[in-house]
């Protein structure tokens, strides 16, 4: 009685040993669909409201395996690759060009053509 019991808790040790590896394997905080929110520019803010009357609503996928998409409902779309430099910068090239984005209070930052783009996760 004794070994199987000592045979059974060896069996539960390993399975815990064993989900608390897998644990700290999680997933990327950049990992997810991104809709554009906020967009900033010579002092004028507009919301994700205003932004998708005048430009569509504009997401960027980043998916685990390394994979990026950015769509608008305007119909424009482009594939590429993203990759982490640290906790809070990913690198994310679409066709070609490679953009710097911050991760900072849950949103992620982008800084072209002189305006401030924010992303939010959904």
């Amino acid at each position: 009685m004794k070994k199987k019991l000592a045979l059974f808790m060896a069996v539960v040790f390993s399975c815990l040993f064993l989900l608390a590896g897998c644990a700290g394997a999680g997933a990327s905080p950049f990992e997810g669909t991104w809709k554009l929110t906020k967009g900033e520019s010579a002092g004028v803010t507009l919301e994700a409201e205003l932004l998708e009357s005048a430009i569509g609503e504009i997401t960027i996928t980043l998916e685990k395996d390394g994979k990026a998409t950015m769509e608008s409902t305007l119909g424009e779309s482009g594939e590429g690759t993203w990759e982490a430099k640290d906790n809070t910068t990913v690198v994310v090239t679409v066709d070609g060009e490679d953009q710097e984005m911050t991760l900072e209070n849950g949103a992620l930052t982008m800084e072209a053509s002189g305006a401030k783009l924010t992303f939010e996760k959904q």
